[in-house]
């Protein structure tokens, strides 16, 4: 817990999560305390922020990082394997940002889900793209195509994924969306990360990986290592077996 001061970076992106609490607090946090509230609180209200955040950055820990000895070696699946294909996951001359056309079409996959369909489509992408430069609808276009597909049967798979992904996770027993886990492998290795998907289905449980790759081709080879990895940490942290399948998204 912070002390003296806490920096939210980028809070104004609508994918933060400190996001809602914006719009009750336009004129910052501690100016709608009353007099009732204990006096620490009330002090802190006056504080010079720019002394503070100059404190802050003077005494932080990272300034001396020579005394600090790493104790594990932190790994993640989407970081292991498939090394000839990490340049290579977003190819396209056309895109502006690949990393923000991934990580825009995953939340969107899981507010598909975790709504069960009933989300306004074009109000969600709208909020999703309120902090992002967007004035040629580049991503919005993208956003559109990505939910009218996966709402009209998915997207045509090369392996043995469901094509209707959506309805796929609606009509089973349990799904669990951004799925996060750590857990320990040795004294030296720590791993962490968030899975898609996970969901049961006759009693069985199955991982789902999304991918927008520009070549869909091999996808489960090419991830096999990332995929491996999901269903040990499935198994480690849960006790249960599961598969593991990549879910191509063509964007």
């Amino acid at each position: 817990r912070a002390k003296k001061i806490l920096i939210i970076s980028e809070a104004d992106n609508s994918t933060n999560p400190w996001y809602p609490l914006l719009g009750n607090n336009e004129k910052g946090f501690f100016s709608t305390f009353g007099d009732t509230h204990i006096s620490p609180l009330k002090e802190s209200a006056y504080v010079d922020p720019d002394g503070l955040y100059k404190q802050a950055q003077d005494e932080m820990i990272l300034n001396n990082t020579k005394s600090l000895k790493p104790t594990v070696t932190i790994m993640k699946p989407s970081k292991v394997g498939h090394k000839d294909y990490l340049d290579t996951e977003y190819i396209s001359t056309e895109k502006k940002d690949p990393t923000t056309v991934g990580t825009l079409v995953h939340r969107l996959m899981e507010l598909l889900v975790i709504s069960r369909k009933k989300i306004n489509v074009d109000e969600t992408i709208e909020d999703m793209l309120r902090n992002i430069d967007d004035e040629d609808n580049y991503y919005s276009d993208i956003l559109h195509n990505v939910a009218d597909t996966v709402l009209n049967g998915g997207y045509v798979q090369k392996n043995n994924v469901p094509e209707d992904i959506i309805n796929e996770l609606l009509n089973c027993e349990e799904v669990y969306c951004e799925l996060p886990f750590s857990y320990k492998e040795n004294d030296s290795t720590l791993w962490n990360g968030i899975i898609d998907v996970v969901y049961k289905k006759d009693g069985k449980w199955h991982i789902v990986d999304y991918k927008t790759n520009a070549d869909p081709d091999d996808l489960n080879e090419k991830y096999k290592e990332q995929l491996n990895a999901y269903i040990k940490a499935f198994k480690i942290t849960t006790g249960y077996d599961a598969d593991a399948l990549i879910y191509h998204i063509e964007v």
